[in-house]
């Protein structure tokens, strides 16, 4: 953002809220989806069902974490290089 002339700031903060919020949205869909499935018939057990679907969304969720990082990290790094 610090980049973005002025006359153009409000789009572009505009856009990032809207990447933001739809990254969150999409994450908290996956995350959402991926524990009922792993839920989702296992009546017999139910603690035990919940107990891995939360483990499953969790583990889910290291994951994308670790992405977002790695590719934090790519985009410093091309960012650095082309203005190096």
């Amino acid at each position: 953002m610090a980049n973005v002339p002025s006359g153009v700031a409000g789009a572009a903060g505009g856009a990032l809220q809207t990447i933001q919020q739809t990254g969150v949205t999409l994450g908290l869909a996956i995350l959402t989806t991926l524990l009922g499935s792993s839920v989702r018939g296992h009546a017999d057990a139910p603690k035990e069902a919940l107990n891995s679907g939360i483990t499953a969304a969790f583990a889910a969720a290291a994951v994308m974490a670790a992405l977002a990082l790695l590719g934090t990290f790519a985009f410093r790094s091309a960012k650095a290089a082309q203005s190096g």
